[in-house]
């Protein structure tokens, strides 16, 4: 009961404090979305058709983002956790072949207004559950 309560605490504090925070996540989502289209009308002209099947994009629930924050017991300021919380937004494109995703990892590296900080594949190297990704 004492986690939950520090947890609805916390989740007070991030509403009433934090208030201007998430509005910079929400715009590089919507950016996201734009640069994503935009490569689909790209590859389309240039290659006749586009890897990207269907395209989907989240932000953290503020309940997961606290969660977080407290299991990897980051300080509670916007500072630390914008540095230590990577996946606050996220774009899942999903391809129909596994050779896109590839391609489509090498065009966006080569797109001066995206910038890759780590990549995982999960491809050549899928979770335990048989989960593939990169």
């Amino acid at each position: 009961m004492l986690k939950k309560k520090i947890k609805i605490e916390v989740i007070q504090k991030v509403l009433d404090n934090w208030t201007g925070f998430f509005l910079p996540y929400q715009m590089a989502l919507h950016e996201l979305e734009s640069d994503f289209k935009v490569i689909d009308l790209e590859w389309k002209t240039q290659h006749g058709y586009s890897p990207i099947e269907h395209m989907k994009t989240r932000m953290k629930k503020l309940t997961s983002l606290v969660e977080k924050i407290q299991r990897k017991e980051i300080p509670l300021t916007q500072e630390a956790v914008r540095n230590e919380i990577r996946d606050i937004l996220g774009v899942r494109i999903v391809t129909s072949f596994i050779d896109d995703v590839y391609k489509l990892k090498e065009h966006i590296e080569q797109r001066e207004d995206i910038r890759m900080i780590r990549v995982k594949d999960y491809i050549q190297d899928p979770k335990m559950s048989g989960y593939k990704s990169l």
